[in-house]
């Protein structure tokens, strides 16, 4: 078995939750490449601030839509 570790970017703190783990990742890291997506045979690289802008666009929608 191999074994790899990560540094750790942010560090935990008790109070914080979701929005401010993201936010704090596109601060330190917005051109870091989070995960990837599929699409068709490829994938697509999805960057740090990309995904906080699918995000604050998802909760504009839940917003408008009450």
């Amino acid at each position: 078995m191999i074994l790899t570790e990560t540094p750790i970017l942010i560090p935990p703190v008790a109070t914080d939750n979701v929005t401010d783990l993201l936010e704090q990742r596109v601060a330190a890291t917005p051109d870091l490449i989070l995960f990837a997506t599929p699409d068709g045979d490829s994938w697509n690289d999805m960057t740090a601030a990309e995904f906080r802008n699918k995000v604050v666009a998802v909760a504009k929608g839940f917003a408008a839509a009450g």
